[in-house]
């Protein structure tokens, strides 16, 4: 049952139940409760630490397994995990058994992907967090400004512009 409280919900009105005027005991948690994400929380954190990881002090959002060298990082339900192969696909398999997963990857050297908006490269020494212009170019878009001629920085002139009795400050004159 949720953790501190007796929740009664109305069925479907196409059920049984809602027809012979019964409601619903809630018996577990139910998406868009206030206490659902820490709930969530609790029972990713019991799965991982049942399977060794231990969560980090410094950032909650990241679990680690150190035998195996493999990193969780968690966004509420979004996971993003590095460590060898054989290590990663055996984590998604233990907690498919749980939990629904839709899993990408594993990506080699080369790949890139998406993960919450932000592109990346997987290279030989990291993965690498790319620039990622379509979230400004589907902001500008929603704001109506699709179509607006691009403007340098207000103010700043090149020394081409500067006028012949002026002199760019370099290094140390900048303040």
């Amino acid at each position: 049952t949720p953790a501190d409280m007796t929740l009664l919900v109305r069925p479907p009105p196409e059920s049984r139940a809602a027809r012979r005027g019964l409601v619903w005991r809630l018996t577990k948690m139910l998406y868009g409760l206030r206490s659902a994400p820490q709930a969530w929380q609790d029972h990713l954190h019991t799965l991982l630490s049942a399977r060794g990881y231990e969560r980090s002090r410094h950032e909650p959002c990241l679990y680690y397994h150190l035998e195996h060298r493999v990193f969780i990082l968690t966004y509420v339900d979004d996971l993003h995990a590095c460590g060898p192969r054989e290590h990663l696909l055996a984590i998604v398999s233990e907690l498919s058994a749980h939990l629904i997963i839709k899993a990408s990857g594993p990506f080699v050297c080369g790949d890139s992907y998406t993960f919450l908006r932000q592109s990346r490269l997987v290279r030989e020494d990291g993965v690498y967090l790319l620039p990622d212009e379509s979230y400004a170019l589907e902001c500008m878009k929603d704001l109506g400004l699709s179509e607006c001629r691009p403007a340098s920085t207000p103010g700043m002139l090149s020394r081409e512009q500067l006028p012949d009795d002026e002199v760019a400050l370099v290094g140390d004159e900048i303040r």
